[in-house]
């Protein structure tokens, strides 16, 4: 029965195409209001009329946010395996350039997160890293990345390592054996 009705909903879905639509984005928020597929203009926080036939809205969080980034191992420039994870602490400050210079806002942050925090690691020994890790490194760290996200309407406001530690791989060579590498000389 349902599906012999569905009809209906189609048709009224069709028809209210052609009527205008009012949105509220939250002072949280923002957006991007797409005419004809084309023209992005900014959709800033207040009442909006659109018509939904020819236009397309998306909106999203544009206030302070926090994006955790997955571990990843690295050698550092005297070849020592680190395993570490991060943050980015940010807001959306460009909406139009956050939303229509790439696909998925998300995995841009966190891809160029951690290419930023592989360059910064990579240039540095150990002993370096672990005397400087809260001070200077962190700081570099939010320099790079802020200077590449700037690129795509996000204000970088931190990024920091949360974990950070020497690492043991365990590499399994098959029929249940296994290899230990580690950073011991």
């Amino acid at each position: 029965m349902e599906s012999a009705l569905a009809w209906i909903g189609y048709i009224a879905e069709w028809f209210g195409r052609f009527i205008p639509r009012i949105l509220i984005v939250r002072s949280t928020h923002a957006g991007v209001r797409y005419r004809r597929g084309k023209d992005a203009r900014a959709m800033l926080p207040g009442l909006h009329v659109y018509w939904p036939l020819v236009t397309e809205i998306e909106v999203i969080p544009v206030a302070r946010q926090t994006h955790n980034l997955p571990s990843q191992t690295l050698l550092t420039k005297d070849m020592k395996r680190v395993v570490l994870s991060g943050v980015v602490v940010y807001s959306i400050r460009d909406i139009v350039a956050t939303l229509s210079r790439n696909w998925d806002v998300s995995d841009t942050i966190n891809d160029i997160t951690m290419i930023a925090i592989t360059h910064v690691i990579t240039e540095h020994t150990l002993e370096y890293l672990l005397e400087h890790l809260v001070g200077d490194v962190q700081d570099e760290l939010t320099r790079v990345t802020r200077r590449k996200l700037a690129t795509y309407g996000v204000r970088v406001f931190r990024t920091a390592l949360t974990d950070f530690s020497e690492c043991i791989v365990l590499k399994n060579i098959g029929g249940g054996s296994a290899v230990l590498t580690h950073n011991m000389e």
